[in-house]
């Protein structure tokens, strides 16, 4: 499985690899030759302080766009997320229920 990401800034950016490794640990074994993490962030859900975490990914050469609803006060609004930020909740969204997310692809 092949995968590469615009999460990140720069090449060989540290954290880069582990991330792409742990991308790939998360979908090992369902089948799938190629993907590319596009981005993660955080939109409002209706209620107050109901956040989704949302992430785009493309998946052998077909755009997703996958969430996970969460009542986490982390409210990306008021700064501008890091590449920290941005791999962090990637990894949460597709590892909190990979099976989830697998069966929805």
């Amino acid at each position: 499985m092949k995968v590469s990401n615009y999460i990140y800034d720069k090449y060989n950016e540290r954290g880069m690899k582990s991330f792409q490794n742990q991308v790939k640990k998360v979908l090992k074994g369902s089948g799938i030759k190629e993907v590319i993490c596009h981005n993660a962030y955080m939109s409002r859900a209706n209620g107050y302080g109901s956040y989704n975490k949302v992430i785009e990914i493309e998946i052998d050469q077909v755009m997703h766009t996958f969430s996970s609803h969460t009542n986490d006060s982390l409210l990306w609004d008021s700064f501008e997320p890091t590449t920290k930020n941005k791999r962090d909740l990637f990894l949460a969204v597709i590892s909190e229920d990979s099976e989830r997310f697998l069966l929805s692809l």
